[in-house]
């Protein structure tokens, strides 16, 4: 499994409550009017507005040399003349390696820091918007000596495709953070902001997730709609365990607590349909620890009774995110089909 981060801007309303190291300047603009698709009946769908030279930055938990990123994406503005904006990038400790920007043609191009590298897009390929109407995958390979290689599909077509190309600027041929936006001047651009609502970043590791589709595709997020199967945990603020885990924005108020090891939840979630087995299945939490004990929980989903977690987190005194992707269905150990995958529970733990 190779699934690095997932976001699909759905359940925070402001950035303070959002899952990046580090925050680009502007006003930040949640909405569910910025969905690119309509989600299925009882799930979650918005998105958000990044400012004129604002930016997202996300550190991975390790260093990759090949990545696959998809964001969704609507152009605020075109560059002006001379300048690119920044799409996706990725950085090592701060020290962009290489990435993707839009022309004011209307075209992509891939960087190396400020510099083009390899073919352009078409120009016209890119036009304004006022939400999301492009869904664009890319890999790359971060290497010096004409040693990388970048990928580019949007919507579902190649557009770019290169190697023998310089994509390293730090002493390292990896990178370990992503990027989407960028401030002004810091990539070589006057970045001019866009509309998204779904980032995905994957490394080239293990047997599953982690290669590029090569085709568009649409996030569904479930939140807990119905009591599952055990409720071990402590409901504060509301009265039914799923109900306190599926405000959205998280308000602090509502929660569900545990302090013994080894009790767990499950909630039910909406049936959104699925004709096609999705790309991944990802769980996110949003959690804490309010004493001073070492606490650790894992999160992940329970399918039929078999229980599949992710790696197991040691909780902070402030709340943070965490995301378990869960590559196969526990209740077959094979890859999820649409109805396992549709019927899944969240799933949590306290591990200790």
């Amino acid at each position: 499994m190779a699934h690095q981060f997932t976001d699909t801007f759905c359940t925070v309303n402001s950035t303070a409550q959002a899952a990046y190291e580090a925050i680009g300047g502007g006003t930040y603009t949640y909405s569910s009017s910025y969905a690119r698709f309509a989600p299925p009946p009882g799930c979650q769908s918005g998105g958000v507005l990044i400012p004129v030279n604002g930016y997202l930055r996300k550190n991975l938990s390790s260093n990759q040399q090949i990545l696959t990123a998809f964001v969704s994406f609507g152009a605020l503005g075109m560059p002006t003349a001379g300048q690119q904006s920044a799409v996706v990038v990725f950085l090592d400790n701060g020290t962009f390696q290489t990435g993707l920007q839009w022309t004011p043609s209307g075209a992509l191009q891939f960087v190396q820091n400020i510099t083009n590298i390899g073919p352009a897009s078409n120009p016209g390929l890119i036009q304004t918007a006022t939400k999301p109407i492009n869904g664009i995958e890319v890999q790359v390979k971060i290497a010096s000596s004409g040693g990388g290689f970048v990928n580019c599909w949007l919507n579902g077509a190649l557009v770019i495709s290169a190697t023998g190309l310089t994509t390293q600027t730090s002493a390292n041929a990896y990178a370990n953070q992503v990027q989407i936006g960028g401030q002004s001047g810091q990539f070589g651009g006057s970045d001019q902001g866009f509309y998204t609502d779904y980032l995905r970043v994957w490394d080239s590791t293990g047997t599953t997730q982690n290669a590029p589709v090569g085709f568009d595709v649409q996030p569904v997020t479930k939140l807990a709609s119905k009591v599952g199967l055990t409720t071990q945990f402590t409901p504060n603020g509301l009265p039914a365990n799923y109900q306190c885990v599926s405000v959205v924005p998280p308000n602090g108020g509502d929660f569900v607590a545990a302090s013994i090891a080894g009790i767990h939840d499950d909630y039910g979630v909406p049936v959104a349909g699925f004709t096609t087995a999705p790309n991944q299945v990802v769980v996110s939490s949003y959690y804490q620890k309010t004493d001073s004990n070492t606490r650790t929980y894992t999160n992940g989903v329970l399918s039929g009774t078999a229980v599949g977690t992710g790696a197991t987190f040691t909780a902070n005194s402030g709340l943070t995110w965490v995301q378990s992707c869960i590559a196969n269905d526990p209740a077959t150990n094979q890859p999820w089909t649409a109805a396992g995958a549709d019927a899944a529970h969240i799933y949590h733990t306290e591990v200790s």
